[in-house]
């Protein structure tokens, strides 16, 4: 009797792994442009005839696999996220009744449609098919952190000098598109705690490479969001109590940090007041030569802030249209308003509020709230720390919006990943159940203490 392949050995396994690293390829390339204009950034976000072939081309892919994914979906917990995604979907369409743009509204659904039925289709038909779904796919998003540090990161530093390298100053915000990278990083740097558990030596070279990378690229919140995530994270993996509960502590007052600072920073501006004598001498390399200023409007995000209050109590539950506030009329408002350019609202939570009202928002963070809660019920029940790992992924995809927007800016790497992700997480459900409480269970490995 002939023992059967594994599917990582398989055909369709190695040409679904070279789409993925074509479409990936497709994804980072618009960013290898310089551009300092924050209109034409924007335009390159959203409407280039490359990224809508990348969308449509993931989006064929997903189809490919989604009868394996509806199979695989047919869980209860499968079919509540499905639901849940379906009435988030369905709410955002009706806001075309609304739209203050509705043909920005149809274009930008449609194509958040086709992202959408990507992830599904990859995430719940392809991935439960390898060996252990989430750990591979957690081993491809290191895989395209590695990526898109080989494609972007050696034409931003060819001609630079040791000395400019070294200034307080040097960042490359204003030749490069830093989420790019700063993005998949993150997502790299969770996903090596759990990939490489038994790889010590691996594991932490991994972490420090993608450390160092968010250290040079100046990204100071993202660095932040990534460290609050990957503790808690981190806490959950150790096998020692104590220097768990001293992780997720320090996880938690990280998180509740950066959450002061996606509401307003008031404590966070208390404290510079109080303390800045003793940070002073380090003030050019926390502002990047921005000065207190800088600090002190967080980077210029609490003027943007009060302008779209505004906007948004004119629309406080319905919102101005799924995808349509930011048109080129509403950016030159802001512009002449705060005096920067603003593409994006640099807070996902209030873009969405803008977009598709407080209702909006809640069906989102539905989901959200319930994949969270299914990722830790998964690694409870299934004894497996990637259930933690999904709760990592999400997590710092709540971060990342604290100052910066995900939410409405769907073309952008944690979007795709965490709903991949989500998708694959539910369906996970559709394998056997464990054993019963009375029956043997296979203990659960140790993982080495992350300290």
């Amino acid at each position: 009797m002939s023992r059967s392949v594994p599917f990582e050995q398989t055909v369709h396994y190695r040409l679904v792994c070279v789409a993925l690293l074509l479409l990936w390829v497709g994804f980072l390339y618009p960013n290898l442009e310089d551009s300092n204009d924050a209109l034409a950034a924007a335009s390159a976000a959203q409407g280039t005839w490359q990224n809508q072939l990348v969308i449509v081309a993931w989006a064929a892919l997903g189809l490919f696999h989604l009868p394996a994914a509806w199979r695989n979906s047919q869980s209860r917990q499968g079919r509540n996220l499905v639901l849940l995604a379906l009435a988030y979907c369905g709410w955002s369409a009706c806001t075309y009744l609304w739209s203050i743009e509705s043909d920005l509204t149809v274009r930008r659904f449609l194509a958040f449609a086709l992202m959408l039925i990507g992830c599904w289709g990859v995430g719940a038909g392809f991935y439960p098919r390898t060996e252990d779904g989430l750990r591979a796919l957690g081993r491809h998003f290191m895989y395209a952190a590695f990526i898109a540090a080989l494609m972007l990161l050696p034409s931003r530093l060819a001609g630079r000098t040791l000395a400019e390298l070294m200034s307080p100053t040097f960042n490359l915000k204003d030749a490069a598109r830093p989420a790019a990278l700063t993005y998949p990083t993150g997502y790299g740097f969770l996903s090596a705690l759990i990939v490489f558990d038994q790889l010590p030596i691996q594991r932490w070279a991994t972490l420090a490479f993608y450390f160092l990378l968010l250290v040079f690229m100046k990204g100071r919140t993202m660095l932040g969001d990534v460290l609050a995530a990957a503790t808690i994270l981190a806490s959950r993996l150790t096998m020692d109590r104590l220097i768990a509960r001293v992780l997720l502590i320090l996880g938690i007052i990280q998180t509740a940090f950066y959450g002061d600072l996606g509401t307003g920073g008031r404590l966070f501006v208390a404290w510079v007041i109080d303390g800045y004598d003793s940070i002073a001498p380090f003030m050019p390399w926390i502002t990047i030569g921005g000065g207190l200023k800088d600090l002190m409007t967080l980077n210029g995000r609490l003027p943007l802030w009060t302008a779209m209050y505004e906007h948004i109590s004119m629309q406080p539950w319905l919102g101005h249209g799924f995808g349509a506030f930011w048109t080129e009329e509403h950016m030159n408002q802001v512009f002449r308003l705060i005096g920067w350019h603003a593409v994006v609202a640099h807070s996902g939570f209030l873009d969405e509020i803008l977009a598709t009202g407080v209702i909006g928002l809640v069906l989102f963070m539905a989901i959200w709230i319930y994949g969270m809660a299914l990722s830790l019920d998964y690694a409870r029940y299934y004894d497996r720390p990637t259930g933690h790992l999904v709760f990592g992924w999400l997590l710092l995809y709540l971060l990342f919006n604290t100052m910066d927007s995900v939410n409405q800016s769907f073309y952008k790497a944690p979007f795709f990943m965490c709903f991949t992700g989500l998708f694959a997480l539910a369906a996970q459900y559709a394998e056997p159940a464990p054993p019963a409480p009375d029956e043997p269970r296979p203990q659960p490995v140790e993982l080495e203490t992350i300290a």
